[in-house]
């Protein structure tokens, strides 16, 4: 299908899509589409486009939505869905499109700023999950601003139920009261700038047009959109002619989407260079307010005695894959240290299914070294583990990290990670390294000298309370604010004129 093939109603799309689907995925796909629709569609042909639309995004990106089903599809039509998807994406865009945008706020209106946080769906207070913590961090953040009136978290759940990590489906006062409470946490005392928003289910999702008209009404100046598993795909672009758009990267990963005035980075980089608009990007130091400690590890559980304990944290199985990649050059790693240091014990925490990974390593794991790697599962208190730990470690191959390298230098354990990751972004240039090798030199210095962890932890908890505070990132997040709303007004004045 011709991606600029123009569809300009609603039924016009889903007659066009299921169509292309029957070419593409035979019959079995056909009528497993055709069925999802025809049940959306008793809520109205805008509902019915858009579970057609996540649907389809579902299949797209099947790493992130491992639990969908695969029915019958051609080969190709992983390469032809994203068509499909701008299809429908289009004709929900024009039919939901609001009107023109009011003018500019002169600059004598003494309002102050309004901003939305955007998100596709928000978990459930645990701290297992440290994405909530961190958006609710960046709300409490810039609520301290006395420039901003409001703030307001708008969850639309535009992907549910097909969104992963156990985002809540059906979300619930508990649910909005348990962010409530992780806001006031880490705001340290109520916030009351900062509102929650959610979106009732009609049919199989959470429609646009009840997300719209919330934001309408709230009438943001600047729009942070969360990116990742958590963004919003089409909303941002419809706010993008009302509001300056900052886009926050969730992982260093993430790439730079269009509506975007602004990317904030999380992972630290010093060149931009190689990005589609390096103008927008900006580096900026995550807030993050550690979790408190809340419980104890007997350290027998954590196996033999050691005096030279690593440790390395996974999410949720996610991660414990990146061990095995480049024929498991993670674990290599790993075996390689506990081989020159036979005091040591390292710890993986956070391992899915650890008796099932413990039988896939085990071929690769040499004797008098597998007693010495402990396999560990997710904890609700990862500090209760770094009390009894000597060295953190985030292994070349791993992606996040942040929040676990946080509650490490809080609970007094140093720790290294690679540049350019979102781990790298709490640590001074100096202490991330580049590659293996020089890990690996790094790690040995470390586990050598007890004085040098010392000095390197002393820096390493510097650099968090003085950048990544409550404190340092209200003042950050308000030059990003400057900065975006610049931007975004300079290219309206320009639009304007052009149109003249």
């Amino acid at each position: 299908m011709d991606s600029t093939h123009p569809v300009a109603g609603l039924r016009a799309a889903l007659d066009l899509v299921l169509a292309e689907i029957a070419q593409l995925a035979g019959p079995d796909g056909a009528d497993y589409f055709s069925e999802a629709v025809a049940g959306a569609a008793l809520f109205g042909e805008a509902i019915a486009v858009q579970h057609l639309r996540n649907k389809l995004v579902a299949y797209l990106f099947v790493k992130g939505f491992p639990d969908q089903p695969q029915v019958g599809f051609k080969p190709r039509m992983r390469r032809d869905i994203a068509v499909l998807v701008d299809c429908l994406e289009g004709a929900l865009l024009r039919r939901f499109e609001p009107p023109d945008p009011p003018p500019p706020r002169s600059p004598a209106d003494d309002r102050g700023a309004r901003i939305l946080l955007l998100l596709d769906h928000l978990p459930a207070r645990n701290r297992i999950f440290s994405h909530t913590r961190q958006v609710c961090t960046y709300a409490a953040a810039l609520a301290l601003d006395p420039g901003v009136e409001a703030v307001q978290v708008l969850v639309t759940q535009e992907t549910a139920p097909e969104n992963p990590f156990h985002a809540i489906t059906e979300v619930g006062p508990e649910h909005e009261r348990g962010w409530r409470a992780e806001l006031e946490e880490v705001a340290s005392g109520p916030a009351p700038k900062v509102q929650f928003q959610t979106i009732g289910r009609v049919g199989p999702v959470r429609p646009y047009r009840d997300s719209i008209a919330r934001s309408l009404a709230f009438e943001p100046d600047v729009v942070f959109a969360f990116q990742g598993i958590f963004r919003s795909r089409m909303i941002p672009l419809l706010l993008r002619p009302r509001a300056a758009m900052i886009a926050v990267q969730m992982n260093q990963i993430n790439p730079e989407p269009a509506f975007a005035d602004l990317v904030l980075a999380h992972g630290h980089s010093g060149d931009f260079s190689q990005k589609r608009t390096p103008a927008k990007w900006r580096n900026h130091a995550v807030p993050l307010i550690p979790f408190p400690k809340e419980s104890s590890v007997d350290p027998g559980e954590l196996g033999p005695a050691s005096a030279l304990r690593i440790v390395t944290v996974l999410t949720l199985g996610r991660l414990e894959k990146g061990l095995m990649r480049d024929d498991a050059a993670g674990l290599k790693f790993v075996i390689s240290f506990l081989e020159d240091r036979p005091e040591a014990v390292w710890l993986l925490v956070a391992i899915e299914d650890p008796e099932a990974f413990a039988k896939v390593i085990a071929p690769r794991v040499p004797a008098g070294v597998a007693e010495r790697i402990r396999l560990l599962p997710v904890v609700p208190d990862l500090r209760a583990i770094y009390e009894h730990c000597h060295i953190y470690v985030h292994l070349p191959p791993l992606e996040g990290g942040n929040m676990g390298i946080a509650m490490a230098v809080a609970e007094g354990v140093p720790v290294l990670a690679r540049q350019g990751t979102d781990g790298a972004n709490t640590l001074l240039p100096s202490q991330a390294y580049a590659d293996a090798p020089q890990a690996a030199k790094s790690l040995r210095r470390l586990a050598a000298s007890p004085e040098l962890r010392s000095r390197r932890l002393s820096r390493q908890r510097e650099k968090i309370e003085r950048d990544h505070s409550m404190a340092a990132a209200s003042t950050a997040l308000h030059g990003f604010l400057k900065d975006a709303l610049t931007r975004f007004r300079a290219g309206r004045a320009l639009d304007s004129h052009s149109g003249a």
